[in-house]
């Protein structure tokens, strides 16, 4: 921030519907539950999710303001990745029965993994002059986003050129 005064510097947790082949996290949730499969969720890892369509009208909103410095632009609410599983199920209306709570710490991951990216969104919310999405409401827009279509337009428009994808 120093060096580029003026800059928007935007630190985030986001999830959503991945124009990459590989899915993002709620996506590979929805999958897996949708399924019949078993999703096993820390529930000792938090975060503070924001669905990326409501990172992006807020950073259209920042940017008309002409925010500059650095701002946590996140979810208004920490859950676990557990926890966030359960909502994905929830809003789908599949069976949260299947998300297992589990421990990172019982997993031999590969690499070292943070226990809290939580973000305090406070500075965002004062300056935009409104509250940051929670949990529920992003995971109603992801729904909302895939009975549209959007989630289908997104994987083919990556597919080709010149495909505008609004959301």
């Amino acid at each position: 921030a120093k060096q580029c005064p003026g800059c928007l510097i935007i630190r985030t947790n986001i999830y959503g519907w991945n124009i990459q082949p590989r899915p993002s996290l709620a996506e590979w949730i929805f999958e897996t539950l949708t399924a019949g499969q078993v999703v096993t969720g820390f529930q000792d890892v938090f975060f503070s999710p924001i669905l990326v369509n409501d990172l992006s009208d807020t950073l259209l909103d920042m940017l008309r303001e002409d925010c500059g410095g650095v701002y946590h632009v996140a979810g208004s609410e920490t859950v676990s990745k557990a926890d966030f599983a359960r909502g994905v199920a929830r809003e789908f209306g599949l069976n949260e029965h299947l998300v297992q709570d589990v421990s990172i710490r019982s997993k031999n991951l590969a690499a070292a993994r943070p226990r809290d990216t939580s973000l305090n969104v406070t500075k965002a919310e004062l300056t935009l002059g409104r509250a940051l999405p929670g949990v529920r409401k992003g995971l109603s827009r992801f729904r909302q986003l895939r009975e549209d279509g959007f989630a289908v337009a997104l994987k083919a428009g990556s597919k080709g050129p010149g495909n505008a994808i609004s959301g």
